[in-house]
């Protein structure tokens, strides 16, 4: 079953309800055309199915992704036409809270190739179709339209239409002019496109579901001639694809090209995943090292500029331009330093997973979730302390913002190690082809564009202490050095609120929970060092601190607790099939009955699913209740499914209907779903139990 990745689905709160109910006019305009008007005998043409959509929805891609259907089509021809397959247009990525989906928005143009008899009707004939699809917002309908085109006998020629249709077949996918090879390993898939050289915006669209996961980034990185791509593997895991079979689409915008391959692929031991920076660049396989060099210290020096990076370096960079002279040398070697040294420990890290045959990016310790949480912590202490919520005499986070703030050449040294840490996840201008570069050569050049690009990062801020001239360029100092220090806050507030963005992507709502423990603990344990006037207050806040953050530790699960594990882990209550004649029979005993109106392609209904009714205190709470649950799929056409959603008003999924006991009257549940909500309603039911169950899930 496809999957839905973290608490960010919670987004989909905002969704508009009424969109679930009957709608006055379809969301999908369709009509068929051709590019003929006039067909001859034994003659091949275009037939377009063209899809106006209604903004901010979409429809799908033959593999809709995550969730979805594509277009399918019934056609009615004349006696001797025969229809091809549709051919479908290069799509788009759309997220939605955290899937992807593959499809379109705005409009779309699906092309079939009809071709005629030898023998053509005398007289103008029809060619039909009927037409289904899905299309989605926070909630999918399932619209369908009965299409018609008349075409006349004898020699051809184009239709109004032909213009329009022959732009739309220019852009189909064509046939890789690249040899296509992979290699699976437990937890990645590596495509490797020889002779493909370097690529902007390549990115792969699996065209088999289950293989590839869809909302992993892809890494994608020129490898001397050729360009690989490390793609996360997804829910199939046990079988390897045989081909791996997909869409590469190159560009960016309206220049974008799509290839179809179609890859052997080879099992191998050792090949992890980690996320890596795409070629940004469009550049990389043509650099040489004196080329990547320039580009690594050019786009290092770049990074000062990143929002997570630059409030840290603003109010250092005031106190090296307002040291004396010798002071300001010191500082600014001492900083050049510690920038030097991080960057060489990162460099060693990278050649020692390389050398091992292990797959990593830039950024790569971004992967460890108790780092990750680490970061988000500590830029939220930075963030209270640049607001005037505390201020260190020592002591408190001293290995982290305590070391930056404090003066002397120690503090400058830390403060370039503590910027190098947080400039990792970003890449900027030059840097994508500079380290695809560097991650496909040996040790040496690997070596040589990693420190280039730790001088490149630390040259402005050593510049102002060892250059004079430099520092005499910043306003001098005054009252609004305050000011621009509280405003540097924010940005480190919004880095705070991307790593716990980070975090739920790698362990779900178990890890957002743990980040909003520790987040908490650094909150209140900052507040209460900045009101001590004494130790007795001091020791009060590092016990909070010491607590909260082993709290967060331990709160912090060791796998991935995203909706794939919860699915797989079978914590939830048990569902039976629906049908009118099994929810009768349970009505006619006295039994309560929760009926999940649900589809695979509903995005908010596996958002639902996975959130709110997948744990072990929902089953807890179905059985205290007695509750039975069915689940009614509509993910196929169901006319009984169909006639219960219209007694309801309702004219798509998601749905939820709790039946009372004793012939009561139905209790319908709003569309967004959340476990105290249930909770709360089969409390009715068996109001000890269900109370015990509430607290627990408090």
């Amino acid at each position: 079953m496809r999957m839905v990745r973290g608490i960010i689905a919670l987004a989909l709160a905002f969704c508009g309800w009424a969109g679930a109910y009957a709608a006055p006019a379809p969301i999908v305009k369709a009509r068929l055309t051709a590019d003929v008007a006039a067909v001859a005998p034994g003659q091949s043409f275009w037939v377009a199915i063209h899809q106006d959509i209604r903004p901010g929805w979409h429809t799908y891609w033959v593999n809709p992704g995550d969730a979805g259907e594509p277009l399918t089509v019934e056609w009615s021809l004349p006696p001797g036409f025969t229809a091809g397959e549709i051919q479908f247009p290069v799509p788009d990525v759309i997220p939605v809270a955290s899937l992807v989906n593959y499809g379109y928005s705005n409009n779309a143009v699906m092309l079939v190739r009809v071709q005629a008899p030898a023998t053509t009707p005398a007289r103008p004939f029809e060619i039909k179709a009927r037409a289904r699809w899905l299309v989605c917002e926070e909630v999918c309908i399932p619209e369908e339209a009965e299409l018609s085109l008349t075409l006349s006998p004898g020699e051809t020629f184009a239709s109004a239409d032909a213009g329009a249709i022959a732009a739309a077949a220019a852009k189909l996918p064509g046939p890789s002019p690249w040899l296509a090879s992979a290699e699976a390993g437990a937890e990645a898939i590596r495509l490797t496109l020889a002779g493909a050289g370097a690529s902007v915006g390549a990115r792969f669209f699996p065209l088999d579901w289950g293989h590839v996961d869809n909302a992993a980034p892809q890494s994608v990185a020129p490898a001397g001639g050729d360009l690989v791509l490390t793609l996360q593997r997804g829910e199939l895991k046990s079988s390897s694809p045989a081909p791996l079979k997909g869409l590469i689409v190159m560009g960016r915008d309206e220049d974008r090209r799509g290839y179809w391959v179609e890859a052997p692929v080879r099992s191998v031991a050792s090949l992890g995943f980690a996320p890596a920076a795409a070629d940004a660049d469009g550049a990389g396989g043509g650099l040489g090292l004196l080329g990547a060099v320039a580009f690594a210290f050019l786009g290092g020096a770049i990074l000062n500029f990143m929002p997570c990076v630059f409030p840290i370096l603003a109010i250092k960079a005031m106190s090296l331009a307002g040291a004396a002279r010798g002071e300001g040398r010191r500082h600014g070697f001492a900083y050049l330093a510690g920038v030097m040294a991080a960057f060489a420990a990162v460099a060693a890290i990278v050649i020692a997973l390389k050398e091992s045959g292990a797959a990593f990016g830039w950024g790569f310790q971004f992967q460890s979730p108790a780092f990750v949480l680490f970061m988000a912590v500590l830029f939220l202490g930075l963030g209270l302390s640049l607001s005037g919520v505390f201020h260190l005499g020592g002591g408190l986070c001293r290995a982290g913002e305590g070391m930056t703030r404090r003066g002397g050449v120690s503090g400058v040294f830390f403060t370039g190690v503590l910027a190098t840490i947080a400039a990792t996840p970003c890449t900027g201008p030059f840097m994508g082809a500079a380290l695809g570069y560097a991650f496909a050569q040996p040790p040496v050049e690997t070596l040589a564009v990693i420190l280039a690009l730790g001088l490149g990062f630390a040259a402005p801020m050593t510049a102002l202490g060892v250059a004079p001239g430099v520092a005499r360029l910043l306003p001098r100092p005054g009252p609004w050095m305050e000011t621009l220090k509280q405003a540097m806050a924010f940005p480190l507030y919004a880095t705070a609120a991307w790593l716990v963005w980070v975090l739920s992507v790698q362990r779900g709502s178990d890890g957002v929970l743990a980040a909003g423990v520790g987040l908490l603990g650094v909150g209140v344990a900052c507040w209460l060092w900045g009101r001590a006037n004494g130790p007795s207050l001091r020791a009060a806040a590092l016990a909070f601190l010491a607590a909260a953050l082993t709290a967060s530790a331990t709160l912090l699960p060791d796998e991935a607790r995203g909706p794939a594990a919860v699915a797989a882990s079978g914590r939830g209550p048990a569902p039976e099939p629906y049908s009118a004649t099994r929810l009768a029979e349970l009505r006619g005993q006295g039994r309560p009955v929760f009926v999940n109106f649900t589809a695979a392609w509903c995005v908010t209904c596996k958002a639902n699913e996975r959130l709110a009714l997948s744990s072990a205190r929902m089953r807890e709470a179905f059985s205290a209740a007695g509750v039975v649950y069915l689940k009614a799929d509509w993910t196929t056409y169901d006319a009984d499914i169909t006639a219960a959603l219209k007694s309801f008003g309702r004219a798509g999924v998601p749905l939820y209907v709790l039946y009372p006991p004793n012939s009561g009257e139905p209790d319908v549940l709003p569309q967004i779903l959340t476990e105290a909500m249930i909770v709360d309603r089969l409390g009715r039911f068996s109001p000890n139990q269900a109370t015990g169950v509430a607290s627990h899930a408090r």
